[in-house]
């Protein structure tokens, strides 16, 4: 309740009814501006004042006081910092301590220490990771942080989470004096990490400071100059092949193929549709309306390649495994069935109909495949679909699945009733789940979470904000992980950078969205409710991160070390972020755009000839890009100037009018997902 306590209160419920109920005329039309509310108060404000003039004042004994209250009482606070960025209050006040005489360093450690050693020691006798991660995040400064930071790296490289693990002994080792096991360690999480540079740097550092002190690994006592050049010698692990994740092996969306005229269809798979039960035939009924204009997203799926082999696709509750070279089923899963917690699972056997979405509905899916289990956000099974889509229930949970059979392992749902929405499709990383959650209709509140990949148990989450559009019709894109640090989009009208290890605020930017009419339903005017814009790429490339805003107006280039904004550059009427270079970025919509990664200075822009009623998800692939418009392929070359290189015709298939549709490339083979079927295509050659 205290989080709801802070964010406005005035019209908020009443902006919802009117877009769920009736729109007004033309001439009653408003413009609506939007209410998020961080987690920086008028309070917090005074209370940073106040520390201010403590410093100023040198009273560094009721400054540490202050200090330590700010960082226990504000865990998710934040701080502006300029126009675009917010800082983490934790991650801002560790930084301002940092920078202090050591005297007042000292202080606080004399004061702090006992507290914190105590809480650590609970913490390590019931080895409970949340509670370590707490003494870490409130007492970092004492001598038990680089303890507590130590003991959450073995427990993440003992669980396979190495990039956590050497996340965790790089400051641990900053903050203390080294050991052999410790480098030792911090080299071998370094390596399964896929950084086989900071690896060997450490085992030279074990090597050249313990080389000739005995350890026991395994139980056998050996040298650390050995055990060190052992070691060293191991192979890093494969860099896993596929397409297993929306953002592709680099997290730029660069896909490898060429694809030659002409291409052959080989396939097609259509989603798992109902069975009505008074005809005995299966139709596909989804209430789901579109946007408006060339917008209108009605279902759009972004698949899965594993072992270049299989190929995953998600439908709208269930998922299928199959064959790419000739589209043969492994495994198909009609009903993923992740129920709605205390509410009875609904007969669906008596039901005359099924009924999926109700009519402002639309859906983005992008799952995600590692070590061998896939994870989808998928709707949630209502107790009674007639009711509980009638009153607007759209909530989402996450599931994971066995990537060999399609069994259901485990399912996440938020909040009492599965009054939570999963809102953010899915990121991992080793075996950690990534995503956000929305909690709230009129009014709402976002978290970022982090999830056990082998059980969907909580590890951490944050609290980023509330607000007053409620995202109840839109999906969220995937976060990226990047340097330590996760990114994440909100319906807050924000990216959010957050530590990997803890969950911590680092960064917060926090963009102006368009002005938007209260009646108007096209792509880019919806009302109160958020409109589901197409899913966009968070990326890195070069020192740059790339994010085009959502609901907004522009890209940005900034360097995620330090949210330095380097550049920003319109994205209408191309608002799509779908792939990233190391010199360039590209945009999708009603054209292509291409910018200069540097700059940001545009490079070149195409448009389509005709400009019809669908677009699409375009892909980069070799120095090409397949653009998908009104049911053609159009192949542009990426790297002078967008030049039309061909136009594969796939209105037999798909129609002039598919709706969102997106594309991959592997290999010599197309795929192209369009409302309620794949269909792949096999180049010449």
């Amino acid at each position: 309740m205290h989080r709801l306590a802070r964010i406005g209160l005035a019209g908020a419920g009443i902006a919802l009814a009117l877009s769920a109920v009736a729109r007004p005329p033309a001439s009653a039309q408003t413009r609506t501006e939007f209410v998020a509310t961080l987690e920086y108060t008028a309070r917090l404000r005074q209370r940073l004042e106040h520390l201010q003039r403590l410093e100023t004042q040198k009273l560094w004994r009721d400054w540490v006081v202050q200090y330590q209250a700010l960082v226990d009482e504000y865990p998710d606070g934040v701080v502006p910092r300029d126009e675009e960025f917010y800082v983490g209050l934790r991650y801002s006040l560790a930084s301002r301590l940092e920078a202090l005489p050591a005297a007042v360093k000292q202080l606080y450690r004399q004061q702090f220490q006992g507290e914190a050693r105590r809480l650590f020691d609970e913490a390590a006798r019931s080895g409970d990771e949340a509670k370590m991660r707490q003494v870490y995040g409130r007492f970092r400064h004492t001598a038990v942080g680089p303890m507590a930071l130590e003991w959450l790296a073995e427990r993440a490289l003992d669980r396979g989470n190495p990039e956590l693990a050497r996340l965790a002994y790089a400051r641990a080792l900053q903050g203390q004096p080294a050991t052999p096991l410790a480098l030792l360690k911090y080299g071998l999480a370094a390596a399964a990490a896929g950084r086989p540079q900071e690896a060997a740097a450490a085992f030279r550092r074990a090597e050249s400071e313990f080389g000739n002190q005995i350890v026991r690994i395994g139980g056998q006592p050996v040298m650390v100059a050995a055990a060190a050049r052992t070691l060293a010698k191991m192979a890093p692990p494969p860099r896993p092949g596929g397409w297993r994740r929306f953002q592709g092996v680099d997290g730029r969306r660069q896909m490898t193929g060429d694809l030659r005229a002409p291409l052959t269809r080989r396939w097609e798979y259509r989603f798992a549709s109902e069975n009505n039960p008074l005809s005995g035939q299966r139709q596909a009924l989804i209430f789901s309306g579109s946007m408006g204009g060339r917008w209108g997203l009605s279902f759009v799926s972004h698949p899965l390649l594993i072992d270049d082999e299989r190929v995953v696709v998600q439908g709208l509750r269930g998922a299928a495994a199959l064959r790419l070279r000739d589209g043969t089923v492994e495994w198909e899963v009609d009903e993923i069935d992740v129920q709605t917690p205390e509410r009875p699972a609904f007969d669906w056997d008596r039901a005359r109909i099924r009924i999926y979405r109700s009519g402002l509905r639309s859906y983005q899916v992008a799952p995600v495949e590692n070590g061998g289990m896939i994870f989808l956000r998928v709707p949630l099974n209502p107790g009674d679909p007639i009711r509980d889509v009638s009153r607007g229930n759209m909530n989402f949970g996450l599931a994971a699945l066995d990537a060999r059979s399609g069994r259901l392992i485990w399912e996440h749902v938020e909040g009492a009733n599965g009054a939570g929405d999963l809102w953010n499709n899915p990121t991992v990383l080793d075996n950690v789940v990534y995503t956000g959650a929305v909690k709230g209709q009129s009014l709402c509140e976002f978290r970022a979470m982090a999830l056990e990949a082998g059980t969907g148990e909580p590890i951490w989450t944050t609290y980023l904000g509330g607000g007053t559009d409620p995202p109840l019709v839109c999906d969220g894109s995937p976060p990226t992980v990047h340097e330590g640090t996760l990114w994440i989009e909100t319906p807050l009208h924000t990216l959010t950078g957050l530590d990997l290890l803890t969950g911590e605020i680092r960064y917060l930017y926090r963009y102006q969205p368009r002005a938007r009419n209260l009646a108007a339903g096209g792509w880019g005017e919806s009302g109160s409710v958020l409109s589901n814009e197409p899913i966009s790429l968070i990326a890195p490339a070069g020192k740059y991160l790339l994010f085009a805003s959502r609901w907004g107006e522009q890209v940005i280039a900034f360097e995620p070390r330090t949210a330095t904004l380097a550049w920003t550059a319109p994205k209408t009427p191309a608002p799509t972020l779908f792939a990233a270079e190391e010199d360039r970025v590209y945009l999708c919509g009603n054209d292509v755009r291409v910018h200069e990664l540097e700059t940001g200075a545009r490079l070149w822009s195409w448009s389509p000839p005709q400009r019809g009623g669908s677009v699409g998800l375009a892909a980069l692939a070799d120095g090409k890009v397949y653009v998908p418009s009104d049911g053609k392929i159009y192949v542009l070359d990426a790297r002078n100037d967008g030049r039309l290189l061909a136009t594969f015709d796939l209105t037999a298939d798909l129609s002039e009018a598919p709706g969102y549709v997106a594309v991959y490339v592997m290999g010599n083979r197309l795929l192209v997902t369009a409302r309620q079927k794949v269909i792949c295509y096999e180049g010449a050659g």
